[in-house]
């Protein structure tokens, strides 16, 4: 008989949305009315493909950090055309602008990050804020979270508004 144990961090996957409800996501965060109210944890994130040249834009959320950059957390292969730090332009709060792109995909600095997150806001707030289950009855350890990070393939990516 083989038992399995669950990690002690899971990652919650959000649902995948179609394309037109991203769409008119997009639209709504670019009205100066209502992106100004919706876009405190939303902003569109425009990003041209590092191959193909192609601009797309798509809804992400985020979170400000302490030195005034913003925070997005990804499990998503768009990422890989900000490897390296890139130019970007962001819908943020109803208003379109630039920012450089730095992504940081090493397990060990992505684990520390959330761990100081989960740390600010306490474990039970972790699954809403972070997307992350914590099946222990304590703060995950580093190991754990670096676990979870190889496992998801999760990254960030801190946005230097302009």
């Amino acid at each position: 008989m083989t038992t399995t144990t669950r990690p002690a961090v899971e990652h919650l996957r959000p649902p995948r949305s179609p394309r037109a409800v991203g769409r008119v996501v997009c639209r709504v965060l670019a009205s100066p009315r209502w992106g100004a109210r919706l876009g405190r944890s939303l902003l569109v994130l425009h990003v041209v493909g590092r191959a193909s040249g192609v601009p797309f834009s798509f809804p992400v959320a985020y979170r400000r950090t302490g030195d005034g950059r913003l925070l997005v957390q990804t499990s998503s292969r768009w990422r890989a055309n900000l490897r390296g730090g890139a130019d970007v332009e962001v819908t943020l709060l109803g208003r379109r602008r630039t920012a450089r792109a730095e992504v940081v995909e090493d397990p060990d600095r992505v684990a520390s990050a959330y761990r100081r997150m989960i740390q600010a806001v306490g474990v039970a707030q972790a699954p809403r804020r972070f997307g992350l289950r914590v099946r222990v009855d304590r703060m995950p350890t580093h190991d754990e979270l670096a676990d979870v990070v190889r496992r998801d393939d999760l990254a960030l990516v801190y946005l230097d508004v302009r």
